[in-house]
């Protein structure tokens, strides 16, 4: 009972404890001029060559280090675009069974933005559902700095993006997971 009864006397930590101990000052909202024009640009959409380069665009509005849009297909995710990653390792990611244990799943399972807190390292993601106007479509995945998973504008603005790719991709066949090789993936802290 006494290290219970310890544990609940301590003080929790939060992400202002994690960027006080990383001293990090805490993270800036996203530009909300730079989110509108990427929901636009999404909106007209035509092309999935097209889909890396806004994926790269959404990252540097809510500064993220990676993004990865899993489409579903029956009773599975599958990696179906993504940003800031060697296309080596897009390539590896297998699909996310629906009742599999994470946030991707989850964030589909139930439809609601989901959140990771920060490691050891201090990065966290973000897992929005992409809701088209029957059911979930799929899932926008983001890697986050310290801090920003927690951080309400760029939840917020995560979510538009998803909203938006899912009604710029609910009628597209999969998604072509290449980036083209003039879109680097983003420097790593």
């Amino acid at each position: 009972d006494e290290p219970v009864s310890m544990a609940l006397s301590q003080p929790l930590v939060t992400t202002a404890d994690t960027m006080a101990v990383h001293n990090v000052a805490p993270p800036e909202g996203p530009d909300l001029q730079a989110a509108a024009n990427v929901c636009t640009a999404i909106g007209r959409l035509t092309n999935a060559e097209d889909l890396p380069r806004l994926l790269q665009q959404a990252a540097a509005v809510i500064d993220a280090s990676g993004v990865v849009i899993w489409m579903a297909a029956g009773e599975e995710l599958f990696a179906a675009a993504a940003f800031g990653y060697p296309p080596q390792v897009i390539q590896k990611l297998g699909p996310i069974n629906r009742s599999a244990i994470n946030a991707t799943a989850s964030a589909w399972r139930t439809s609601t933005l989901q959140a990771v807190a920060g490691g050891q390292d201090g990065r966290g993601a973000l897992a929005a559902p992409m809701l088209g106007p029957d059911r979930c479509v799929g899932v926008l995945a983001v890697e986050l700095g310290i801090g920003h998973d927690a951080d309400a504008a760029r939840r917020a603005v995560t979510t538009m993006f998803a909203a938006q790719l899912a009604a710029a991709l609910a009628g597209w066949p999969a998604a072509s997971a290449a980036a083209p090789s003039d879109v680097p993936p983003l420097e790593r802290e």
